[in-house]
């Protein structure tokens, strides 16, 4: 920002005359001068350098002078937020009711900061079921690699969604759930065969019924497991005769008490040893 004072004289022509001039540049021609005519500078350095300025004056008869040097650094430029990166995996084809592991994959360039930091959510994007909400379990969906149960056969579209607080992106993945032929009825073929069918899912109040045959008698067991193996009840430990039983669960302790949403898995032993065993699956 320059200044110039002067005594008025000659009068006329009474007034000055200004310019800012470049003397030397390094490199050339780096700077640009808007309005030279103005007191104040107004320059734009293109490249960093060294810079020799001049602003003269004249009053008519009289010319002066004085210099100005610059030094222009590389600036750093001002970081871009960029959206995460979001991979939710391969495509996958499961059985009914059996865990499948999504192993999502998520980075960023940690902007903008603050937050510095990106939140996940897997979510349903959609089914060919219609009835995203009560047919797929996301055991920890603010997880990147967590597990989902399905509890119903058809095609599902997984969406995993990332935020870095500023911009978000997604990625889908497709599970095609193929039915669990556990399920199916089978004829009794072999001694102490069970023969089961009827419904996968349990709703609270609601006794699921699996049906079952026996061509011996024995004594008759049913016990149910949590998703960590450990032993939450025994529906039926008795004796049984041969023929064509059913076994009815409504989702509760012998309190009456729920058992909380998600998979489940049953044991049914004759005369001790482990004859079948099926997953199903616990709505609320």
């Amino acid at each position: 920002k320059g200044k110039v004072t002067d005594d008025g004289k000659p009068n006329p022509p009474g007034e000055l005359v200004t310019e800012w001039t470049v003397i030397t540049s390094t490199p050339l021609n780096g700077i640009e001068i808007y309005k030279p005519d103005s007191i104040s500078l107004m320059a734009i350095a293109h490249s960093p350098g060294r810079y020799l300025l001049e602003l003269r004056a004249f009053d008519g008869e009289f010319t002066s002078r004085d210099r100005v040097s610059l030094t222009v650094e590389a600036s750093t430029p001002t970081p871009q937020n960029l959206p995460p990166v979001v991979d939710a995996g391969l495509d996958k084809e499961v059985l009914q009711l059996k865990a499948v592991l999504l192993e999502g994959k998520v980075s960023d360039d940690g902007l903008p900061n603050p937050p510095g930091r990106v939140d996940v959510r897997w979510s349903v994007h959609s089914s060919s079921t219609g009835k995203e909400n009560n047919e797929v379990i996301i055991s920890s969906p603010t997880q990147e690699t967590t597990k989902a149960w399905f509890s119903s056969p058809g095609e599902y579209t997984l969406k995993l969604e990332a935020t870095d607080g500023e911009l978000t992106a997604y990625d889908t993945i497709i599970i095609k759930v193929r039915g669990d032929t556990v399920f199916t009825p089978l004829p009794i073929r072999d001694e102490g065969q069970i023969v089961d069918g009827s419904d996968t899912r349990v709703r609270q109040g609601r006794p699921a019924k699996v049906f079952y045959g026996l061509n011996k008698p024995g004594h008759f067991e049913v016990r149910i497991f949590g998703r960590k193996g450990r032993l939450l009840k025994r529906l039926i430990n008795d004796y049984r005769d041969i023929g064509h039983q059913q076994i009815q669960w409504n989702g509760r302790d012998e309190l009456g008490r729920k058992y909380p949403r998600g998979p489940y898995l049953a044991k049914i032993f004759l005369n001790g040893q482990l004859v079948k065993k099926f997953h199903f699956m616990l709505l609320n």
